[in-house]
Formats: C-alpha cells, sequence, structure tokens
C-alpha cells in the first residue's frame, strides 16, 4: 500500500514548528509536531522507506508556552528532582529557587527574558549574608545561577519554553576581592583555638598557618611530610599546568610540624585530615558556629560572624607580608600562577594601622 508523507511548516506567534504528515490511499493518516526542521524529514524519509508510522495522538501540538508560568511549571519541577537528587541537595535547591522567586518574581515563562536574567544576577550580586553585613560571595551568586540555568533547561526539554534565558551566561569570578575577605588579627586567633572543639581544634591550626586550601589540606597524607627537611609538600591540583609545578614545598613552623608529625604516625588511610565521617560541610560550620560565640562574648567583631574558610588564608597571606615576607614568596606559597592574584590578598591589619601615625618622621 502507497503512502504519501510531507512535511509542513507551522508559523505561529511564539516560534516555528514542523509537521510530518502521512496518509494511506484509504484516507487514514496521522501527523507529528517538531521543533526542528531536520527531524521532521528524518521521519518522512524513515516513512518512505517502510519504517513504521508512530504511534497515535501525533497531532497534539506542543503547549503555548504563554500559558505555561512559573508556578505551573515547579509542580512538575520538584516532584522530577526529587527522584534524582539527595534530600539535603533539594533543601539547597528550594533555598536557591526561593531565592529567584523573591527577586526575580517570574511569571509566564515566555515573558522571561535574558535581560531579565541579568538584572536578576545584578540583584543576587547585591544581597547580604544574613545577620553579617557582608555581601554573598560571587561562588555563592554563580551556584545560584547554575540551580535556575538547569531548572530553565529542563523546561526547554519539556518543551515548555523555547530558550533557556540563562544561556550562555558567564560565571562570575571567585576570586575574593579585598572587600570581601575577613582577616583575624593575633588575638582573634588565639581566641578560636581556645574556644573551638578539640577535633576541630588542627584543622583551624594548620589552615591559619599554611594558606592550604581546603582540598588541599584535605588530600595530604603522611608521605608529604618530610621530617628532615621540616616541610611539607603540596599538590598544587588547581594551578598546576605541567609536571614542574605539580607540587610546592612549603617550610614548617616548630608548631605545625609537630602537629603533622603526630598526624602521620596515627594517620586513618593514610591521610592526615580525613572528614569522610562528617558531612561536605563540617570544616565551614564549626567555624562559623565559633566564630558566632565569640561574637556573643565580645571577643570578635560582628561583622566577622560570616567568616569562611577561605578568610583563613588571606589571614595567612596578610600577616606573612606584615611580618616581612616578599609579594613573591607568598605568590608560591599560596600556590598562585599570577602575582596579580596574590595582590589579591594585601590586607591591612588593625594593630599596623594603630601604629601608622608612628610611621612619618614629622
Amino acid at each position: 500500500m502507497s503512502l504519501r508523507v510531507w512535511v509542513e511548516e507551522r508559523t505561529g506567534k511564539q516560534s516555528t514548528s514542523y509537521l510530518t504528515r502521512w496518509r494511506y490511499p484509504s484516507g487514514d493518516g496521522g501527523g507529528r509536531y517538531f521543533k526542528e526542521q531536520w527531524q521532521a524529514y528524518k521521519l518522512k524519509t524513515d516513512l518512505e522507506a517502510g519504517a513504521p508510522p508512530p504511534a497515535p495522538n501525533t497531532f497534539t501540538k506542543p503547549p503555548d508556552p504563554a500559558d505555561v508560568t512559573w508556578t505551573k511549571f515547579m509542580r512538575r519541577y520538584w516532584p522530577h528532582m526529587q527522584d534524582r537528587v539527595k534530600p539535603r541537595s533539594l533543601v539547597r535547591y528550594k533555598e536557591m529557587m526561593a531565592r529567584f522567586e523573591e527577586l526575580a518574581q517570574p511569571g509566564p515563562l515566555a515573558a522571561f527574558t535574558k535581560l531579565d536574567a541579568v538584572r536578576y544576577r545584578e540583584d543576587l550580586s547585591r544581597q547580604e549574608v544574613k545577620g553579617t553585613g557582608r555581601r554573598i560571595t560571587r561562588k555563592t551568586v554563580n551556584d545560584n545561577i547554575t540551580a535556575v540555568k538547569s531548572a530553565w533547561s529542563l523546561a526547554v526539554q519539556w518543551e515548555l519554553v523555547e530558550a533557556n534565558p540563562f544561556q550562555g551566561m558567564g560565571k562570575l569570578k571567585e576570586t575574593d576581592s579585598r572587600d570581601e575577605a575577613v582577616v583575624l588579627e593575633l588575638d582573634e586567633i588565639e581566641a578560636f583555638e581556645t574556644a573551638c572543639p578539640d577535633e576541630f581544634r588542627p584543622f583551624f591550626a594548620v589552615l591559619v598557618r599554611t594558606g592550604l586550601r581546603k582540598g588541599e589540606l584535605l588530600a595530604l597524607t603522611a608521605r608529604d611530610v618530610d621530617e628532615k627537611r621540616r616541610s611539607l609538600q603540596v599538590n598544587n591540583f588547581k594551578t598546576s599546568t605541567s609536571p614542574r609545578d605539580r607540587y610546592r614545598t612549603l617550610p614548617l613552623s616548630d608548631r605545625i610540624f609537630e602537629l603533622l608529625v603526630n598526624r602521620a604516625g596515627r594517620a586513618e588511610s593514610g591521610h592526615l585530615f580525613s572528614i569522610k565521617h562528617h558531612s561536605p560541610n563540617w570544616l565551614l560550620r564549626h567555624l562559623q558556629a565559633t566564630a558566632k560565640r565569640l561574637v556573643k562574648e565580645n571577643r570578635l567583631p560582628a561583622w566577622k560572624a560570616g567568616l569562611r574558610l577561605h578568610d583563613l588564608r588571606h589571614t595567612y597571606a596578610s600577616h606573612f607580608l606584615a611580618g616581612g615576607g616578599d609579594l613573591r614568596s607568598l605568590m608560591y606559597l599560596l600556590g598562585h600562577r599570577r602575582i596579580e592574584t596574590t595582590q589579591r590578598y594585601i590586607h591591612p591589619l588593625g594593630d599596623r594601622l594603630a601604629a601608622a601615625s608612628q610611621v612619618l618622621p614629622y
């Protein structure tokens, strides 16, 4: 039985779709809509080659994007995510979507444009961390944008909207600026070490005295401690570009050397610092819980309550330079590739500012 097949182009207010139709001599037939022209012609070629027609209900037209609102989309989105992410991650997704709804106030999906997406990122960048007076970090902004962008990608996949307004939006550079960083003074470092839990204290002591990144700290093994040279070998996994700069060697103070040697003797699975029995945010939770406790005791300014692990790296860099260290050596110790990156870690210390009036001879 011969089969007549053809492709029709359907142009609407919102988009253009392509309809592959077929008809038997008896008058029976069907059709299927496609968003892409090549898909419509592929089906035409397959049918002409003798492939069986697709299942019925082929005349169902994709929903009009103007009728799909963000609220309706979320009713479908959450059951989909619930089956695909862990409960803890689902809580974070809900927080980020709630922030997006609060700032962007999306309505019909088709009405949300790239300009709206850019405005949302700008508004998000101006948000403050509750109770600290500090703006949220660029990493937090990027995480929120990534989550919302993935949601819009699902909307495109489900043919609820034609294009993702966040597509092509690049990430903000996450290197901290001087204004975002928190630097601990010497008395504040001492206060942290007396107030933090015993299990967390070695993590804090090493981070604030070596400037290591969190990932570098957790990757340390007993073999990285050189007892003869009293040094530590650190893997430059974030900035390494060749075998020549794969590792950097850090000199160790007596206190940190003894701490690392003691941990090397009882290291679990070879790693000096392991948090496998804790959540990924275990370090940050203890750091900020200790900071809040010190704020209540008036031993730490309130604006430092939102201290981050990366701020310990800024603290190390600031005290290294204040103690007479040079910028080029600091660049190596921090594992930076560019001196411009290291210059972002230059912060004035309070005690040095207090003595500034005595610097000038007149």
